[in-house]
């Protein structure tokens, strides 16, 4: 499973890209993208992060996303998880 990676970007726009992927309805991707979200989501889980449903209905709710709160859940995120770890996941 090999999500499409461009090595010269840093791992946190990575990983904000494969979120962003993961829920674009018309995407490739899509579901490739979705599980590497589940898999960091339930690492991110087993490290305390107790916001799952909440990042999940925000990201599924294309109305509501802008670039700040974007930023702001995935800043919760990598509380938990790195974006490097996030971007092995990817591989």
């Amino acid at each position: 499973m090999m999500a499409e990676v461009d090595v010269r970007i840093d791992p946190a726009e990575q990983a904000r890209r494969i979120v962003l992927k993961a829920f674009d309805i018309n995407g490739k991707q899509r579901k490739e993208s979705f599980r590497i979200v589940q898999r960091a989501l339930m690492l991110a889980a087993e490290r305390g992060y107790r916001e799952s449903e909440r990042f999940l209905l925000y990201f599924r709710t294309p109305q509501v996303r802008s670039e700040r709160l974007t930023k702001k859940w995935l800043s919760s995120l990598f509380e938990y998880i790195s974006p490097e770890e996030f971007y092995h996941l990817s591989h």
